[in-house]
């Protein structure tokens, strides 16, 4: 007899019901008003979009994922890191002295929440006056706003999603449909990530007994796709998927949930760290802060919740950022996503707050 095993957060599980093909015509509506370019991954979309602009120097947030970075280097630039404060906010003078040097400004909006406008303005008038190029990652906030002061964004739509790969490089200027000359067919990375989320869900439906099966498999993904860094396109599966998402209840899911937790944390021992939510903001994570952070990690482990921490500190350049450490050294991204719903919430929030009741 299958039993039902739970798990909360992680990778996105894939039932062989999933596996479905579709005859009539696809598109991802979402993104109507841009020219675009789907691709496997986010660092692909990245690399294809900074080999287009062809600079030399570039500016990134000292708070990103180590990813981003290497794309950066991977297709020879020099980078220089900008100040991102405590709040998420860009730390504004340190832009304003760097861009000058800067051929490619990298812009983050931090879980699904929109930098301020008027720092954004302030930076658009100091990359049009010196000719910086503004790119967006918005692997965070697409579902917020979709673009602020950029004319380019990337996002890593497989974050969003029970999808193998997916992202998509995107603009408001037709020019990035030029990156499709650099994409490649390389199915890899997709086939582990697909055979990974496969066995996860053989797992949680009780037709396995191996729970890590999934895990190393999804590893060998990701390492992989490290090794191997190619610019390979979506995979027809992940596009059909995409093309099949419900994103307003997607939306309004993460909204309801994001608020029920934010709401039912007591607030002691752990601090959220992110903000509370208004009209448009579609989130990605509620992330709380905890000064045991790793001993907190391991609690919620136990308990079958599985958090990632954005971001380990890998650079050696932003290890000695002292800043960087104490303020979101103790960060710990809660998952709200579409495959909860308030039951699980609840249970994620008492689990928090039994955590808080043993400090």
């Amino acid at each position: 007899m299958a039993i039902n095993r739970m798990s909360i957060g992680g990778e996105y599980p894939l039932s062989t019901d999933d596996l479905c093909r579709h005859t009539t015509p696809l598109q991802f509506p979402y993104l109507n008003d841009f020219h675009k370019v789907f691709f496997a991954s986010g660092r692909g979309a990245l690399r294809a979009l900074l080999r287009m602009i062809n600079g030399k120097r570039a500016l990134l947030p000292n708070y990103i994922c180590q990813s981003v970075i290497l794309a950066f280097e991977q297709e020879g630039y020099t980078i220089d890191f900008y100040q991102i404060n405590a709040d998420y906010s860009i730390e504004i003078e340190s832009v304003k002295t760097l861009v000058l040097a800067a051929d490619v400004l990298f812009i983050m909006h931090y879980f699904g929440f929109p930098q301020d406008r008027g720092i954004l303005k302030t930076l658009k008038e100091a990359c049009d006056k010196n000719s910086t190029v503004i790119i967006e990652d918005t692997t965070h906030s697409i579902f917020t706003l979709p673009l602020t002061c950029g004319i380019f964004a990337v996002s890593s739509l497989r974050k969003w999603f029970g999808l193998p790969d997916g992202a998509v490089a995107y603009s408001t200027d037709k020019s990035i449909l030029d990156i499709e000359r650099f994409m490649i067919k390389d199915s890899n990375f997709t086939n582990l990530r697909l055979i990974g989320m496969l066995q996860k869900h053989a797992y949680l439906s009780g037709s396995s007994e191996k729970p890590t099966l999934h895990l190393s498999l999804l590893e060998s993904a990701e390492n992989y796709l490290t090794k191997h860094p190619s610019l390979s396109c979506i995979s027809e599966f992940s596009w059909q998927q995409l093309c099949c998402l419900r994103l307003k209840e997607m939306i309004e899911c993460r909204r309801s949930n994001y608020e029920l937790l934010y709401n039912e944390i007591s607030h002691g021992g752990i601090t959220i760290a992110s903000p509370t939510l208004d009209r448009s903001t579609c989130p990605l994570f509620l992330v709380v802060k905890a000064a045991r952070r790793e001993a907190l990690r391991i609690f919620l482990m136990e308990h079958q919740i599985y958090c990632p921490v954005h971001w380990p500190v890998e650079d050696q350049r932003l290890e000695d950022d002292q800043f960087l450490h104490e303020n979101f050294g103790n960060n710990l991204s809660i998952p709200i996503d579409q495959r909860y719903n308030d039951t699980y919430m609840r249970y994620v929030a008492s689990v928090l707050n039994e955590f808080e009741s043993h400090e």
